[in-house]
């Protein structure tokens, strides 16, 4: 009897699946889906169907595929197909699920998809997270100097009151000592805040 499914490893974890009957309907239904959950159970998250030899593929069993599809996603991979004719192309296009896989016209081509858009998200996964070293001396360089400033001003007669920052920040006056005082509570000061700040939106941006 001839296998269902003939597995191929590929670059980077990929799995290719390549389905070796014409015609794949509700008896061949369990056993793929049996084939696909041993394939989760493995930790296999990158996943190419080749249907290539391929023509006819049941309601029912797209309907599998497509849960398999979900349940890949929800754990942080793919499941794309590849190899597709133009009659299982029109039902996927009828169906709208040709808005739900990734389709593409070889297995090279499918390849790339991981290969290449694997860096290309995990480049952006990386672009929106922010520096914390470089944010924090940042944040804190900028208050630190706020502070040391407005002392200053207040010292030759110009600002105003400093009452709020002389009860908060221990030791502090508004005299030249204190300028530097104040500008060292500031730069921890806000520092710290923007150490908290940058590490809960790089938490939040990767989930």
């Amino acid at each position: 009897m001839q296998d269902l499914i003939r597995r191929t490893d590929g670059e980077a974890g990929t799995v290719i699946l390549t389905l070796t009957l014409d015609s794949i309907t509700v008896h061949q239904n369990k056993e793929l889906m049996e084939s696909f959950s041993a394939m989760l159970e493995e930790g296999v998250r990158k996943t190419i169907l080749d249907l290539s030899n391929t023509s006819y593929v049941a309601s029912m069993v797209l309907s599998s595929l497509m849960f398999f599809h979900r349940k890949v996603r929800d754990l942080g991979g793919d499941f794309v197909l590849c190899g597709v004719n133009s009659r299982i192309k029109e039902i996927l296009v009828t169906t709208k699920l040709d808005k739900v896989f990734h389709i593409f016209d070889n297995i090279e081509a499918a390849m790339v998809h991981f290969v290449k858009g694997g860096e290309v998200v995990l480049k952006k996964e990386a672009e929106m997270k922010l520096d914390v070293k470089g944010f924090a001396l940042a944040g804190g360089i900028l208050w630190g100097a706020s502070v040391f400033v407005i002392t200053w001003m207040k010292i030759i007669g110009y600002g105003s009151t400093l009452d709020v920052i002389k009860s908060y920040y221990i030791g502090y006056s508004i005299t030249p000592l204190g300028s530097v005082i104040g500008a060292v509570y500031g730069f921890f000061d806000l520092g710290i805040a923007c150490t908290l700040f940058a590490l809960l939106y790089n938490k939040l941006a990767k989930e």
